[in-house]
């Protein structure tokens, strides 16, 4: 019997295309410690190796719609950009490593 536990496999593109919801709790501990309740709804489409994303974030009392868009440059790398963060987004899937790396900017 194999017990170990097994990393999935993120096809970033493949896992985004459709509809995807998450939550869960956001601590925040600067400036000081904050926790919060977070629902966010996720609803992509990958076309013309480009993945389109609208993302409905609540937080407590807040919403947020964004809508992302990223390009696919490599398997395992996608540069993507959303109107209101400055700077691009950058993702990285390290399949040897088993990690994910999604590199940002702040939020305007």
């Amino acid at each position: 019997m194999n017990n170990k536990l097994q990393f999935p496999k993120l096809i970033f593109e493949e896992f985004f295309d459709g509809e995807v919801s998450a939550k869960g709790h956001l601590i925040q501990y600067y400036p000081k410690i904050k926790k919060k309740k977070l629902f966010i709804n996720f609803k992509g489409e990958f076309k013309k190796n480009t993945l389109y994303i609208k993302e409905n974030y609540f937080e407590d009392n807040l919403n947020i719609v964004r809508e992302w868009k990223f390009i696919k440059i490599s398997n395992n790398y996608f540069i993507g950009d959303e109107k209101n963060v400055y700077g691009k987004i950058k993702v990285f899937i390290n399949i040897i490593l088993k990690k994910y790396f999604i590199f940002s900017s702040l939020l305007f």
